[in-house]
């Protein structure tokens, strides 16, 4: 469903009883002030007002405008029944407007209007751009990367408080940014996957299978898109790679390798680390390894990785 026909759903589904209402409290005081007969300067008996000018009569007056007793003076039962209408009328306006608050704090209706918002954004987008999907510290490192050397990127992360600090961020380039999850492939369309003017996917969330699920989708819907994943698990590598994925990245055999080049040639591994830095940034200092045997304490991924390239 498209942002716009979404906002009109949640919008018609949460005001139909509050329009309901207020319909009803209408035409139940038009009907009754056009029932109700009025009298004449004379005190003498009078046909009530029409259709027309009952509705007009309640129109101004439900909303506190009130013009005063036209087109002539009322009796004591059109006024006994105006009386009625005004209070009825009061509870149906603030049954109306409280629910309008109400929809205003709604979490669906305001995550509509952003993706509303975020469309808006990307069909004016009018050049190049990368789409950046999982907006952690290697997210952020990445986008202020591209955004120093002036390259436009577009973000979908599922963590709102991420969203929301992404808001804050002091960027040269307007990043659009969209709270979704980027296993569904309808987020990515929406991202601009299928865009001319995508230059490439960066799959870098910490789940394996959203970045299996982000490669697998680029090569359905975009197989010429660049796709760079990243992935902890060597069967994942694997998958993305068959799905064409441009590059895989392990983090813990990269820092792996990162350790056993700073270890073994340090001014080799300082060389890299200025290469790969964020724009601007000055040559490290040489600092030497300490020399003599080392200890890896704990054997996970990040401990197995270290193992194998410093035993290599």
């Amino acid at each position: 469903m498209a942002p716009r026909h979404s906002i009109l759903f949640l919008v018609m589904r949460r005001m139909r009883a509050p329009l309901i209402v207020l319909i009803v409290v209408y035409t139940i005081a038009v009907l009754g002030l056009s029932l109700v007969p009025g009298v004449d300067d004379a005190g003498r008996p009078a046909p009530a007002l029409s259709l027309f000018h009952a509705f007009y009569f309640v129109s101004f007056t439900a909303t506190t405008i009130g013009f005063g007793e036209i087109p002539a003076a009322f009796g004591n039962a059109q006024r006994m029944w105006v009386t009625v209408t005004i209070y009825l009328s009061v509870i149906g306006w603030s049954y109306l407007v409280v629910s309008l608050l109400a929809l205003a704090q709604d979490q669906s209706f305001r995550r509509a209007l952003a993706a509303s918002r975020f469309s808006w954004q990307m069909r004016h987008v009018s050049e190049p751009f990368y789409l950046i999907l999982g907006c952690g510290e290697t997210g952020k490192l990445v986008l202020h990367t591209l955004d120093k050397i002036d390259v436009r990127c577009v973000i979908v992360d599922i963590d709102e408080q991420r969203v929301n600090e992404l808001e804050l961020e002091d960027l040269r380039t307007d990043a659009p940014t969209l709270l979704g999850d980027v296993r569904i492939p309808r987020t990515l369309a929406l991202a601009g996957l299928t865009s001319r003017w995508c230059r490439g996917a960066l799959a870098l969330t910490n789940d394996d299978e959203a970045n299996l699920a982000v490669a697998a989708t680029a090569r359905l819907l975009n197989p010429n898109l660049q796709v760079v994943a990243r992935a902890q698990a060597i069967e994942t590598a694997a998958n993305m790679a068959s799905f064409g994925a441009r590059r895989v990245i392990n983090p813990f055999e990269t820092f792996a390798d990162y350790l056993r080049l700073a270890m073994r040639e340090p001014n080799c591994y300082r060389l890299l680390d200025w290469l790969t830095a964020l724009p601007g940034s000055r040559l490290r200092k040489e600092r030497a390894p300490p020399r003599g045997e080392w200890v890896i304490c704990g054997h996970g991924r990040f401990g197995s990785a270290v193992s194998r390239r410093l035993s290599a």
